[in-house]
């Protein structure tokens, strides 16, 4: 092996992410026609369920409340999927409510909305459904509850708490875990709530259904009387939700992280490609290494040929969010298994991770090991 320093030498190269800048960024944009509704008289109030009743009265009036009083949110959702015995339909829809949190700790109910689940691609509001089912249904209740979130403007004064008895779409949230079946809306689902937690802190609370929950209650008679299509209260709803990043929107976060938050990533080029920078030892060295010819001696023989991937990043953090609203439901804030999915497809084989605020000492996640120095007085 030669006994002079190494030499390097830098280049960069750009990684297509397969979204453009501006089509992510119209997920923010308002929907003009969409709002929630409040008026629940449009509901058979024979089967509401007592517990509904009785919260309902003891919330806040909505008339004079601002996004910017509330402190954080709560979304219930739920999904009913009917198969009436006298045919062979499936009747398969979702709903959502919404409850604004102020900083006394009383409650204002912001409104509800409902809508049919969408499984034929070529259908308009598709977000990913491949069959009716009751998993499609609570999906896509999540997701319209993260996308009406995300173009309220509360993120910017509230966290999120998504309450729902679907536990399989909490852990899909969090990145715990994936779905056999309609792989597009979990992709969808598992990106948006990444997006929403760039804003604000994000968790998933499960929720036992028909258990008498005051607000889950009321996401199920909603849900069932729009599967009974008793009434559709949102024909304004956006006609393609997702648009253009539906394929590719588990990178979507990294074009909706704010200003403080986007400087710890890699920067874009041309609006939808990553800029890194890449360093390469140009020492002389045998490329590709191959074994030594018999004659050589073991005392010039080089010790080892390795080919290595590295990367850095600084992330700011990977920890748990702190928010005592949240501290029992399943966090979504966690970049861990987001990063693990994206060097595993960049088949990087070491990365350096700055400010992790991890604890001191070595674990694994998945199919990933960790090795963290820990943090320092500062969190870092």
């Amino acid at each position: 092996m030669s006994s002079s320093a190494p030499e390097w030498r830098g280049f960069s190269q750009s990684l297509a992410l397969g979204v453009c800048h501006a089509d992510v960024m119209k997920l923010f944009t308002p929907w003009k026609d969409f709002r929630l509704h409040r008026d629940l008289q449009i509901l058979d109030e024979s089967k509401v369920h007592d517990h509904t009743l009785i919260a309902l009265n003891q919330l806040l009036e909505y008339a004079g409340i601002t996004i910017d009083q509330l402190v954080h949110v709560h979304i219930y959702t739920d999904g009913s999927h009917l198969k009436p015995d006298d045919d062979d339909s499936q009747q398969t829809a979702w709903s959502f409510n919404v409850l604004g949190e102020l900083a006394d700790g009383q409650c204002v109910m912001l409104g509800f909305v409902s809508d049919d689940v969408m499984i034929d691609a070529s259908e308009q509001r598709f977000l990913g459904a491949t069959k009716a089912s009751a998993l499609a249904a609570e999906g896509s209740a999540i997701c319209w509850a993260l996308l009406w979130w995300l173009q309220s403007g509360i993120q910017a004064y509230a966290g999120l708490t998504v309450h729902s008895d679907c536990l399989p779409a909490g852990l899909q949230m969090a990145g715990q875990a994936g779905w056999r079946h309609h792989p597009v809306m979990a992709s969808i689902l598992r990106g948006l709530a990444t997006i929403a937690a760039c804003y604000a802190h994000v968790a998933f609370q499960h929720v036992k259904g028909h258990s008498g929950d005051p607000f889950n209650e009321l996401a199920d008679r909603v849900a069932v009387e729009t599967a009974e299509h008793k009434f559709l209260l949102s024909p304004e709803l956006p006609l393609d939700p997702i648009g253009a990043i539906r394929d590719h929107i588990a990178w979507a976060w990294l074009h909706t992280a704010p200003p403080g938050l986007a400087s710890a990533f890699p920067g874009f080029l041309d609006g939808h490609t990553l800029h890194i920078d890449h360093w390469k030892e140009t020492s002389p060295s045998p490329v590709p290494c191959e074994p030594p010819p018999k004659e050589q001696t073991q005392s010039n023989a080089p010790d080892a040929c390795v080919s290595l991937k590295l990367a850095s990043v600084n992330v700011l953090t990977m920890r748990s969010n702190e928010d005592k609203r949240c501290v029992d439901g399943l966090l979504v804030s966690g970049r861990l298994e987001i990063f693990r999915i994206q060097i595993s497809n960049l088949k990087l084989l070491l990365t350096g991770m700055q400010e992790t605020r991890l604890e001191e000492g070595h674990s694994s996640h998945s199919t990933m090991g960790l090795i963290c120095s820990g943090r320092d007085q500062n969190y870092c």
